[in-house]
């Protein structure tokens, strides 16, 4: 059922595009399940075909519809299973030999789960982290991973598989450009982008707030918000203390802030009156900052553990030991999003640690930075956000903003339990360290908000969640045209639209 909203979208959209007769070079397009990801990738298409002439394919699913795409006057769809079909004389093959090598190379591994993430590849393009995180995504497998089970085996298959068909289609027709909305876990898009970049083939990717054109490789294996470097960067410090203040108020974009910034502010009386004499308030307060446990593990890079499981389970080994400072706990605001409700405070009933202290729920994310001498995560923004208050952080791996000058970026295992040994020595920040997570909070749009012309008129704003019904989904997608018809208009449209405009301007650097 296609809502109103959405046909008078789709009615008007329509008369803005042209579509160029079918060219030897294509962009090849990931198909999304949501509308904004779709508009998004239709204005990244239509912007290439604009700079440099050339038409667009869709990737779709079965479960994809074309309408959306049709209103941009792109009329090009390959159908993943019917491409997969007809080109099984050359998949079956390549995937017999692929699973083989594959059974032979981890069967023997000591470390198998740590070696498939890091180092497993298929024709040089490492992929062992995007399957293994597939793996552990919806049903708490990360507490006790099996790489040679059936459950695995299957996730792989389907991978490779849709890799071989993905390969095929590169080598029929002249990809040259590729635009992808996700990049994490084993979808077409983290597929199409890997394959795209280890062959020079540029890709775009499409976020809510700005599109990114990418041409490195190595980007690839890190979130696309990522921060590499500050050298060029520059600060405008009032943008930066109202985007500080906003995202401490609970204002700012995303579920995972408007959870954590949204309660009561605790402080050290609270504390001791929530605890007892099992806090001690003449000791540094170190906080561990925990993860979602399931949620896209290695977006960001290399972790010095398997996953962030691993990491909690032997941070607290490690500490269990350690009475030098108040450890103190905090489980991630949306973990009951990801079905993890429960597993912390099992963890903690069967492993009875009196120097450590669990969090209660309505514990406030901002109380943290009023009392925190240390934060420790494995690679969560608060990290950043510590920082910019002169609050030493520790990363137990590679995070959006490490190697920046201003976290403690741990390498290895054993650097990471002699910093815990001594964790009431680290100090804190020196003003140019501050000044430097100023500057990363600046250009780190996941946190400050995107620096795009007019975002609110670009239509491709968030508010599609993949835990939503598809009650909520249609009722999400009605807000959206509404939103777009009757609160932006129209003066926006087709090569007005500064989303599209924003692309067009990278295309031409």
């Amino acid at each position: 059922m296609m809502s109103n909203y959405r046909q008078k979208f789709i009615d008007f959209n329509k008369a803005l595009w042209f579509e160029l007769p079918n060219k030897k070079d294509v962009t090849l397009v990931e198909g999304r399940p949501f509308v904004n990801q779709i508009i998004a990738s239709c204005l990244a298409a239509k912007a290439v075909q604009e700079a440099f002439k050339i038409s667009s394919v869709v990737w779709l699913s079965s479960n994809q519809d074309k309408n959306l795409y049709q209103s941009f006057s792109i009329e090009s769809f390959v159908k993943k299973k019917k491409y997969i079909l007809q080109c099984i004389y050359y998949i079956f093959p390549n995937v017999l030999i692929t699973t083989f090598k594959m059974f032979f190379e981890l069967v023997f591994k000591k470390n198998r789960a740590e070696y498939f993430i890091d180092f497993y590849k298929i024709e040089g393009i490492r992929l062992g982290d995007l399957i293994y995180d597939t793996y552990i995504r919806n049903d708490l497998s990360f507490l006790n991973p099996k790489l040679l089970s059936i459950k695995f085996i299957k996730i792989y298959i389907y991978t490779i598989i849709e890799y071989y068909s993905i390969k095929h289609f590169f080598k029929k027709h002249n990809v040259k450009f590729a635009v992808v909305s996700k990049w994490q876990y084993t979808n077409s898009g983290a597929l199409i982008a890997r394959f795209a970049l280890y062959n020079k083939i540029k890709v775009i990717h499409t976020t809510f707030n700005k599109a990114v054109l990418v041409n490195n490789f190595e980007h690839v294996f890190h979130d696309c918000f990522k921060v590499f470097d500050l050298k060029s960067s520059e600060l405008d410090i009032n943008f930066v203390n109202k985007k500080i203040e906003e995202r401490f108020s609970g204002k700012g974009l995303g579920i995972d802030i408007k959870s954590a910034f949204s309660q009561k502010i605790w402080d050290k009386n609270d504390l001791n009156l929530f605890f007892g004499t099992k806090y001690d308030r003449s000791k540094k307060n170190v906080f561990i900052m925990l993860h979602a446990f399931s949620d896209a593990n290695h977006l960001s890079g290399r972790m010095i553990y398997r996953d962030y499981y691993k990491w909690f389970d032997e941070t607290m080994k490690i500490i269990s030991s350690l009475d030098n400072v108040n450890w103190i706990v905090k489980q991630h605001p949306s973990r009951n999003i990801y079905n993890e409700d429960g597993i912390v405070d099992n963890y903690f009933s069967n492993n009875l640690n009196n120097n450590i202290l669990l969090l209660p729920e309505n514990f406030n994310t901002i109380s943290v930075l009023k009392m925190a001498d240390v934060v420790i995560t494995a690679r969560g923004s608060i990290a950043l956000e510590a920082s910019l208050f002169g609050i030493p952080a520790v990363l137990a791996g590679e995070s959006n903003f490490s190697n920046l000058g201003f976290t403690n970026d741990m390498k290895t295992v054993s650097q990471y339990e002699d910093v815990l040994c001594n964790i009431e020595n680290l100090p804190r920040l020196t003003k140019e360290q501050i000044l430097l997570a100023k500057k990363a909070f600046f250009s780190y749009p996941l946190v400050s908000g995107s620096k795009l012309d007019k975002l609110d008129k670009s239509w491709v704003f968030d508010v599609f969640h993949p835990s939503q019904t598809l009650e909520e989904r249609f009722s999400a997608e009605e807000s959206y045209f509404k939103k777009i018809i009757d609160s932006i208009g129209f003066d926006f449209a087709g090569q007005n639209n500064p989303y599209y405009k924003d692309i067009i301007k990278q295309l031409s650097i």
